[in-house]
């Protein structure tokens, strides 16, 4: 049987909707396939979702069309366990039964939620996740060889429950931290995310109609992401006020991204939960600030001056938006330039395949 060292990467999903827990299940496979010759594979049930291969070349995906526990030993039977890492992602769902499997078999299971466990997102279905949590989601995960949190709060709150915890963030490409030009007018405002409930994009529409920047003509707020239940009220709320200076856009991906994040200054998320939130850094890494909330669960942006702390709170919102018209070009230059610089110290994908292979491979 191959001895090459394996991660095999369990998704319950492969849709637009669900691409931040997928996309950093295997951002780092280049890296590891590169420096450390780790061969990385994506399984994820059977859906018409178009995986692009050309993005994603170190990359090996299977779809499974049955997820029983008896499809999950025939598939495993196919890999070493004494080289094979099994990495399941998200809580709830098969990953996590496959995760299990896999332990007994002799494979060392590392179990991620990203951020499926933290307190809000409990909260919601409140006494069928307690249930299900109780009598089987951390049954099962205590199998695990080990719990990954994706940020520093999640780690916190993981470790109340489990007493194998170890922190590796995610992170962003290099390739994505660019050239900081940004134009002068407008100073524009981005949100950037899926349009779910727990992103706060409906305070935030509030928010601005009744702040000052609504009636500033040089400021713009601009609304991208994949519709997640939220997308009627947004456009309903703009239909119902055509004079605001919102801008809709829809989902962005490649160079239209790419051209959104390098013409805006400030970058925000009123979130009420996050196991850790790619979006962020990566809007800093294209040099803009990060206008954030506890839920977030990036106190390092805050603590090291770099994040503008809010909350989904509308008068606060309003309040931080307000505060904006204060700032001067030369102030937004030299924090844009802090954040990038942060992020690239810290939270390159690189960097993260590194504290990956060490901790899967070497230290485990």
């Amino acid at each position: 049987m191959d001895s090459q060292k394996v991660v095999i990467n369990i998704v319950d999903q492969l849709s637009s909707v669900n691409f931040g827990i997928w996309n950093a299940a295997i951002a780092s496979a280049e890296t590891l396939s590169k420096t450390y010759s780790v061969r990385s594979i994506l399984v994820a049930p059977v859906s018409t979702f178009e995986f692009n291969k050309e993005k994603y070349p170190f990359i090996e995906v299977i779809r499974v069309e049955k997820t029983g526990l008896g499809n999950a030993k025939a598939f495993f039977q196919n890999f070493n366990s004494q080289s094979t890492i099994v990495a399941s992602h998200g809580a709830w769902q098969f990953p996590t039964k496959w995760g299990n499997c896999a332990k007994t078999l002799g494979f060392t299971w590392i179990y991620t939620p990203h951020g499926m466990l933290e307190p809000w997102s409990m909260n919601q279905k409140k006494i069928k996740k307690w249930l299900y949590f109780n009598l089987i989601e951390s049954k099962l995960a205590n199998n695990a060889s080990f719990i990954r949190a994706v940020g520093k709060p999640e780690a916190e709150n993981l470790s109340r429950h489990f007493p194998r915890v170890k922190l590796i963030a995610n992170g962003i490409y290099a390739s994505d931290i660019i050239p900081i030009e940004k134009p002068t007018v407008p100073i524009q405002i981005l949100f950037l995310a899926r349009l779910h409930i727990k992103k706060g994009i409906s305070p935030l529409l509030e928010s601005w109609k009744k702040s000052k920047l609504a009636n500033t003509p040089n400021f713009v707020l601009k609304i991208a992401g994949t519709d997640d239940g939220e997308q009627q009220k947004v456009k309903f709320f703009l239909n119902q006020n055509p004079e605001l200076n919102i801008e809709f856009l829809g989902p962005q991906f490649g160079e239209e991204k790419q051209k959104l994040l390098r013409n805006s200054h400030f970058y925000i998320l009123p979130s009420l939960s996050e196991g850790f939130p790619v979006s962020v850094i990566e809007a800093m890494a294209a040099g803009l600030i990060p206008i954030i909330t506890e839920g977030c669960n990036f106190p390092e942006a805050i603590e090291n001056g770099l994040a503008i702390e809010t909350s989904q709170n509308v008068v606060m919102l309003i309040s931080t938006l307000n505060a904006l018209i204060n700032w001067s070009e030369q102030e937004r230059e030299i924090r844009a330039e802090k954040c990038q610089l942060f992020v690239k110290e810290h939270f390159t994908w690189e960097q993260v395949a590194e504290k990956q292979y060490k901790t899967y491979f070497v230290n485990n």
